[in-house]
């Protein structure tokens, strides 16, 4: 399946990554006074991933680097 998608993850159930960036943002940041998150790369975010993303954002500790339009669209509640 190189090159293609995953499976929409089932309703109310996010995708492995969330919890996982999540988490590694925890350790992060109680190791360090603030962490960047660079996400140039992301070219997708469900909706799972924007919520997460929202509340990263919210925290004073945690600066953005690059971000598309696309996901800093899903980042300001833009999920269909």
């Amino acid at each position: 399946m190189r090159g293609r998608s995953p499976p929409p993850a089932p309703c109310g159930h996010p995708r492995p990554w969330v919890s996982e960036l999540d988490e590694a943002c925890t350790r992060a940041l109680a190791e360090r006074k603030r962490i960047t998150l660079e996400l140039a790369a992301v070219v997708f975010v469900d909706r799972s991933g924007a919520v997460l993303l929202e509340k990263l954002r919210a925290n004073d500790r945690i600066a953005f680097g690059k971000v598309s339009a696309f996901v800093a669209e899903m980042m300001k509640g833009g999920a269909a």
